[in-house]
């Protein structure tokens, strides 16, 4: 009798496993496929043309508009397990490079960047490390070499931190040669919005102005800057905005006089911050705000072409998923306008 039961036992409980198991794979499946809608990862090649990147079904996508045309065309699109970290045209906008990674960092924080021909539609990976690569930029004078800047880790550096990618430094990569090359050794604990300087043999980023911080309560009050970096003299590099205000993404003007940059317009208000954009003379040390949305502004990108700025406007911005729209305004921060994408909107 109790064999008989066994025999009944054993085949449910593995009906059951595979049930669940079957559950659990349709639900992580599900997981991925959530995503959906525009991302504020996008870029303006020299002649107007847009490329911009959205989650159609969880699988990250690449849309280019051509400049002049309203009609979108879908040029990349990857598995719902990966996702597209930036992206960046040619200086004479016949490729788009971009940065391929897992969506699950803690399981891979492997990414790689590639170029994609956009006559040809064919794509080749130019750089594979075991790290993470988070930012990618041509340089705007030579079309063979690309910079990017690369985490050497990815961690929460205290216990009440979230994980997130550190130790960066400035790297590049020769299409030619098919050679990379490290340009510094700052292992900053954070570093972001990489720009190639046309005029000079110098970077742009932003990191924390902590250079001569001594002590952690130095660090705490330290601001989030903009840095130029000279490639062969990078000990020399030098901050280039304000020591009195934190900043965050920017765009450097075509004569790299000035810049846009991103950063907070109500800091003593409390509540939830407002982030608008801001016009910014490197030379005479002055600041004006371009924006007053009272949103969060992201992004900025330059179009030289038609004298324009784009930016992405998130519409949820501290709630749990974002909404983002990609925005147009005149250099001076006039006639600012929803561009209006077809597929994100």
């Amino acid at each position: 009798m109790k064999k008989k039961y066994m025999f009944i036992i054993f085949p449910t409980i593995i009906v059951i496993t595979l049930i669940l198991a079957g559950v659990g794979i349709v639900f992580n499946k599900s997981e991925n496929e959530k995503q959906q809608g525009i991302t504020n990862v996008f870029d303006v090649a020299e002649d107007g043309s847009i490329a911009y990147v959205i989650f159609d079904g969880g699988s990250p996508t690449i849309y280019l508009r051509k400049s002049g045309k309203g009609e979108e065309q879908k040029i990349l699109e990857l598995d719902n397990q990966k996702t597209i970290l930036d992206i960046d045209f040619s200086p004479d906008g016949e490729s788009l490079a971009y940065i391929e990674g897992a969506k699950d960092v803690k399981e891979s924080t492997a990414t790689s960047i590639y170029l994609l021909d956009l006559q040809q539609k064919a794509t080749f990976e130019a750089v594979s490390e075991k790290a993470i690569i988070t930012d990618i930029e041509f340089d705007p004078g030579n079309a063979d070499e690309i910079f990017y800047l690369q985490a050497g880790t990815f961690e929460n550096y205290s216990p009440i931190a979230s994980a997130n990618p550190h130790d960066y430094d400035i790297h590049s990569y020769r299409i030619s040669t098919d050679e990379t090359k490290k340009h510094t050794n700052l292992s900053k604990y954070a570093m972001h919005s990489l720009e190639v300087s046309s005029t000079t043999d110098s970077v742009f980023v932003r990191m924390d102005d902590d250079l001569e911080a001594e002590s952690a309560e130095d660090i705490f009050a330290s601001h989030q800057r903009i840095f130029e970096i000279p490639l062969e003299e990078p000990e020399q590099m030098k901050a280039v905005t304000s020591a009195e205000k934190d900043v965050f993404d920017f765009a450097l003007l075509p004569e790299e006089d000035g810049m846009i940059y991103q950063s907070i317009s109500n800091p003593e208000e409390g509540g939830t911050f407002e982030y608008e954009l801001y016009y910014y003379d490197m030379e005479n040390k002055e600041e004006e705000q371009l924006t007053f949305l009272k949103e969060y502004t992201d992004n900025p990108v330059i179009d030289q072409k038609n004298n324009k700025v784009y930016f992405m406007v998130d519409k949820q911005f501290a709630q749990q998923e974002s909404d983002f729209h990609l925005y147009s305004m005149d250099m001076d921060g006039k006639n600012v306008k929803n561009v209006g994408l077809g597929k994100g909107e």
